[in-house]
């Protein structure tokens, strides 16, 4: 999520402030003052940093804003180069940072939906703090699960972490959303979901589809006391109930797996990243996410269509298919209602979209 796009949802300014002052009690970060390192904000780039930053900072953005047409790159380069040449001009808005370190220009701060990446360049380390006032209850999962799976190669290690951060190594390379050539991009996603497929495949177990949906159910009924949920509610009761009786495989699932999530270094080591929504979900639920982009609220019901039609293939196997299609609604209504029990409240773009009645109808039709 952009930080342009945090500002509307949430008072963005103000948690960047507290959760700076959080995890950096030594030092004050304000509003603007003129005092100490001055921190330029970047809606546009994402970022937070001093004008006058390490190159190796400059490149790690322009990195981060490759895109596949030649025009749009050029003009992103052009604009990364504005932006820290010009940032009275360019940025949003300053921050103060006081005392000022000899070292702020080694420091990139790097905002995401639910954390706050604070990049040293001149550790190489990168400390990711969950966002003030925000429950750390993803946070904690993140963490147990990258300790206990830190011998698998696509997984991160962790060098320190408490209850509310954690600490990592600054990779090279790039997200593989970025890599411009789509062949090596659709090569290195590829091979990251084959990699998830191998490790989720350990983990599997079958359970009683009718048992399982009634526990999802039984979870959104409990977070979803809302009055203005009074009919998303209704909804994934409707959506229960027509499971029919059989047998959901289950295994371990990222979650959120989507092409941002999966990092090729300089020596084209994959990683798969943000580990905070793992839990044990059917085992489609990540091809569905992935494959589809059902993380754009705005294209739901078109991704849900087109997984009843491709994914699950209704049409070849019937009763087997539309129940697990029931099934990924469920669960990505708990993966959306979690994300807000974190997010101190603010409701996800996912379920003020699901709230729509028109959305509803067809998502009824579709079951």
């Amino acid at each position: 999520m952009k930080i342009a796009e945090m500002i509307k949802r949430e008072s963005f300014e103000s948690i960047l402030i507290n959760t700076v002052n959080e995890f950096y009690p030594e030092r004050i970060f304000s509003f603007y003052n003129g005092s100490g390192s001055t921190f330029y904000m970047h809606p546009t780039l994402n970022t937070i940093s001093v004008s006058k930053c390490k190159s190796a900072i400059r490149n790690y953005i322009k990195r981060e804003f490759t895109y596949n047409n030649i025009l749009k790159n050029t003009m992103a380069q052009i604009y990364v180069n504005a932006a820290f040449n010009m940032p009275e001009l360019i940025s949003q808005k300053a921050f103060s940072w006081s005392p000022s370190r000899d070292y702020d220009d080694s420091m990139l701060i790097f905002p995401s939906n639910r954390k706050i990446r604070f990049m040293d360049f001149c550790s190489g380390n990168s400390r990711v703090c969950m966002k003030h006032g925000y429950n750390n209850m993803m946070i904690q999962k993140e963490i147990e699960f990258r300790k206990k799976y830190e011998n698998q190669p696509f997984i991160l290690k962790i060098l320190e972490s408490d209850e509310r951060y954690y600490t990592e190594s600054i990779l090279s390379g790039q997200s593989v959303i970025r890599i411009a050539d789509r062949d090596k991009r659709n090569r290195y996603r590829e091979m990251a979901v084959n990699m998830l497929d191998r490790f989720g495949n350990e983990s599997k177990n079958n359970e009683d589809i009718k048992v399982y949906a009634e526990s999802l159910n039984e979870h959104i009924e409990k977070s979803l006391s809302d009055v203005r949920y009074k009919e998303l509610k209704i909804l994934c009761s409707d959506v229960c109930n027509a499971v029919e009786p059989g047998i959901i495989e289950k295994r371990l699932s990222h979650g959120d797996l989507q092409e941002g999530n999966m990092w090729v270094d300089d020596r084209e080591n994959i990683y798969i990243l943000d580990w905070e929504s793992c839990e044990i979900r059917s085992s489609l639920y990540d091809d569905a996410v992935f494959y589809y982009n059902t993380r754009n609220a705005y294209d739901y019901v078109n991704a849900l269509t087109r997984i009843t039609e491709n994914i699950y293939n209704i049409n070849s196997i019937g009763r087997a298919g539309k129940n697990s299609v029931r099934i990924f609604i469920l669960e990505d209504i708990k993966w959306m209602i979690d994300e807000m029990s974190v997010m101190n409240g603010y409701e996800p773009i996912g379920l003020n979209v699901l709230k729509q009645k028109h959305i509803q109808e067809s998502i009824r039709r579709i079951i």
